[in-house]
């Protein structure tokens, strides 16, 4: 315990602590800095030990290999435990903060900042932190680091990471800026903002991972493909998300890139995205499906086709969504669909009660199929089915925050509008049993992500009563 009086320095010589197995290190209210190692653990390095950190500063420390300023082996025993603690200006090949090699570790309000992964014989991986083991993290910051692959972290293949309360800003890396992913990863109540790769996936890149987002805002992020997420499989499921004001600066999927496994969002809003291409708001050209439960597609621009969506591959579901005020340079404001339908490659959109307006030709591309209760204000030639309505005026709202728990813009239906009760009931029953603001479903359902006359969740009703 140094009292917030004493740093530890190796003076660019020297690593400070090695901890054997079943042992224990606890460090209190002091600076470690200026370690070297080698190998990896510039500052402390771990094998099967204990390691708890509490207010203490893990600064300016270089390891040629892995952990630049901490390497914690887990071994069978291995835990690491970091509070109140800042992890910052360290470097490594891997892990340039603090490379998780099977230690159970539980970090909490704590800093990753400015860390670099370094090019070594171990490449570039994990800006911030690399978990090659669990890790639980709640309540902290990445911010500033930098790294090839997982500018602030990286999740391994076979090892699981969840992110509670946190704030990913302005990593670099050349994929995934916040996150990449190739195992387990949870992510609550979190921000992923304005973070940069020049590759794929400007906040978070998913390759032959599965991913839980709920909660959670992407906004601000750049990428060369998929600006917001990009998910090469195998699983993401997204529920109450913003992916807001990303760009993909080469290619395609300013909001989503789905290149591959399964995508299922429900209860989000895609808004304000653009892509250099096509997709402005969501790219698909996957190897399963992506299906749009409740969510509102808004203000996105593609600079060719498809400013709303962009299918090219497999099926895109649409069960109550709403695409309003999209915008495409060349074609398909709204949608583009692009598949080429096969028996081994049975490519198609399936829309139901969803609701376009913004253009005066909303749908572009190959036909695609209306399974009925639509409404478009401007024409969409795919919507063919007598339920469904092509009207010249949706009556909608302006975009804004119309109640929920989780803030998210959506466009509320005014009286009289053609979307009150032009639901299919059997749709809305099946797979929006509520509105995308968690409001309950009134007498026959609306077309839309929005119910109309919907009932506000009892947490905003306490909320607003206050």
């Amino acid at each position: 315990d140094g009292g917030g009086l004493v740093t530890l320095s190796g003076n660019n010589a020297t690593r400070l602590f090695f901890v054997g197995g079943g042992y224990t290190l606890v460090a209190r209210n002091i600076t470690l800095t200026r370690g070297l190692s080698p190998v990896g653990g510039a500052l402390v390095e771990s094998a099967g030990a204990y390691l708890h950190f509490d207010h203490v500063r893990l600064t300016d420390s270089r390891a040629d290999a892995q952990g630049g300023a901490i390497y914690c082996f887990g071994g069978t025993d291995g835990t690491l435990t970091l509070t109140d603690t800042v992890v910052s200006g360290n470097h490594a090949g891997r892990g340039s903060g603090i490379y998780n090699d099977g230690c159970d570790a539980v970090i909490s309000r704590s800093s990753f900042l400015d860390n670099t992964a370094i090019l070594t014989a171990t490449s570039r991986i994990g800006g911030g932190l690399y978990a090659a083991g669990p890790v639980r993290i709640t309540a902290s910051t990445f911010s500033g680091n930098s790294a090839l692959d997982g500018g602030g972290l990286f999740v391994a293949a076979g090892y699981t990471a969840t992110v509670v309360t946190t704030t990913f800003s302005d990593n670099t890396a050349g994929y995934g800026g916040a996150i990449e992913n190739s195992g387990a990863v949870t992510v609550t109540a979190s921000l992923l903002d304005r973070n940069t790769v020049t590759g794929s996936g400007g906040g978070l890149w998913n390759l032959n991972g599965a991913v839980w987002m709920s909660r959670t805002t992407l906004s601000g992020n750049t990428a060369g493909e998929g600006g917001g997420l990009n998910s090469y499989g195998s699983t993401v499921y997204l529920q109450d998300v913003n992916v807001l004001n990303n760009r993909a600066t080469n290619t395609d999927g300013g909001g989503i890139y789905h290149g591959g496994g399964t995508l299922f969002v429900t209860n989000a809003t895609v808004s304000g995205n653009v892509a250099e291409r096509n997709g402005g708001g969501v790219f698909q050209n996957s190897d399963d499906n992506l299906v749009l439960n409740s969510v509102t597609i808004s203000g996105n621009r593609a600079l060719q086709l498809g400013g709303g969506l962009y299918h090219q591959r497999r099926y895109m579901v649409l069960n109550n969504v709403t695409l309003g005020d999209n915008d495409a340079d060349v074609a398909g404001a709204a949608i583009y669909e692009n598949a080429v339908v096969t028996v081994s490659e049975p490519g198609q959109i399936n829309a139901a009660n969803v609701l376009i307006f913004g253009a005066v030709n909303n749908c572009d591309g190959e036909m695609f199929l209306s399974v009925g209760h639509n409404v478009t204000a401007g024409t969409c030639a795919s919507f063919t089915q007598p339920s469904g309505q092509t009207v010249t005026d949706a009556r909608m709202g302006l975009l804004g925050f119309n109640g929920g728990s989780f803030a998210m813009g959506t466009y509320l239906p005014l009286l009289g509008s053609p979307v009150i009760d032009a639901g299919d009931p059997g749709i809305c029953a099946s797979y929006a049993v509520e509105d995308q603001r968690g409001g309950a479903r009134v007498g026959t359902c609306d077309t839309g992500a929005v119910e109309f006359g919907s009932q506000l969740p009892m947490l905003w009703l306490a909320a607003l009563l206050r």
